[in-house]
């Protein structure tokens, strides 16, 4: 799943796993399991995921939704010390889940944020500030540049002219990860957003939002056949990488 030059950042986790006060944690996960496994994960799950995992028309669909919705409840129940099935959500406006206010762990609040693409999921949680965080499968775009022309910076678009086949595709990905993970950053929409902030978070460091915050814009270690991208309210936290173990 990595590259040899990546899989060294991607660390197992203590076994006495504390909410990351002054860290962001950073999870990778497959979700390729086992039927067994599959059924046995499905266990934490609400009656409602359960009912969206069932509108799911194929059985890959079902157990990808099934299983890295279960490691985001598993995770939650670790650092909250909590039953994962016990665990509520709410919903922002753009439908960003966050914990319950009854969930929460002491004066602060535990953001988190997943993404899943194929057969891979990510997780971040932080207790400073809010977290995005987004993975996509590369795939073969076809219509690439007429997206990159109309969603894309001027910069960005310019880039990917100069590029192609494989490289082109990668970098395609790059923008596109960061964009959606300022996005899930700041719970909004690409409607809901000033544009020029998104498209700047494309192949900015940092990007300076209307109200002032400046959200850091992170390129996630590579994994191979994927890109994924974080963003961060508070750009001086440390990143921990961890893998999830079945």
């Amino acid at each position: 799943m990595f590259t040899d030059n990546d899989a060294q950042l991607w660390q197992n986790p203590p076994y006495d796993l504390h909410v990351p006060t002054r860290e962001v944690h950073v999870w990778l996960a497959t979700l390729d399991l086992a039927p067994v496994l599959v059924e046995h994960y499905a266990q934490c799950l609400s009656e409602e995921e359960k009912r969206k995992a069932g509108h799911f028309r194929f059985m890959r669909d079902q157990r990808r939704f099934i299983v890295s919705h279960s490691i985001l409840r598993q995770l939650l129940g670790r650092y909250l010390h909590a039953e994962p099935s016990a665990i509520n959500f709410e919903l922002g406006m753009y439908g960003k889940p966050f914990l319950a206010a009854n969930e929460q762990v002491g004066p602060q609040k535990l953001s988190f944020n997943m993404s899943h693409a194929h057969e891979v999921a990510v997780y971040a949680f932080s207790m400073q500030g809010e977290v995005g965080i987004d993975v996509e499968y590369m795939r073969p775009m076809p219509d690439l540049l007429a997206i990159a022309h109309r969603l894309f910076s001027v910069e960005a678009l310019r880039n990917l002219q100069s590029l192609t086949g494989e490289m082109q595709q990668r970098q395609f990905f790059r923008y596109w990860t960061r964009m959606e993970a300022y996005l899930k950053a700041r719970g909004v929409g690409f409607s809901g957003a000033e544009q020029e902030d998104v498209r700047n978070a494309a192949v900015d460091e940092y990007v300076v939002d209307q109200m002032g915050t400046r959200w850091k814009v992170c390129d996630m270690p590579r994994i191979i056949q994927y890109r994924a991208s974080l963003v961060l309210s508070q750009p001086e936290q440390p990143v921990l990488y961890w893998q999830w173990n079945v």
